[in-house]
């Protein structure tokens, strides 16, 4: 009987730790960073290059001022994000995968 009260003691323990657990990510305080060994470094933040919008660059998104360098098959440019061809300043020739497209 002990055994038995042993088991649904733990469980209900167990099941009472996880309460309120949505899934959601928990925030990460930048202040526990550093001082966590396995904590996985941010992406680098791109301060904008000093090629321009459609300019050929060599898919180093840190070239370009917009911080966005796309393939498109043909060819490789800076560019930016858009939903629609209206997005796309001249001279582009419009919106393709969610890039505007030289």
């Amino acid at each position: 009987m002990k055994l038995t009260t042993l088991i649904v003691t733990s469980f209900v323990l167990a099941v009472a730790g996880c309460s309120g657990d949505d899934g959601s990510p928990q925030p990460i305080d930048a202040a526990d960073v550093d001082a966590d060994p396995n904590a996985i470094d941010a992406p680098a933040v791109c301060s904008g290059g000093t090629l321009g919008y459609l300019d050929t660059c060599t898919m180093a998104a840190g070239e370009c001022g917009s911080c966005e360098c796309h393939s498109f098959g043909h060819t490789v440019v800076c560019t930016t994000t858009c939903t629609t061809d209206a997005d796309c300043a001249a001279p582009s020739a419009g919106c393709t995968g969610g890039f505007c497209r030289r």
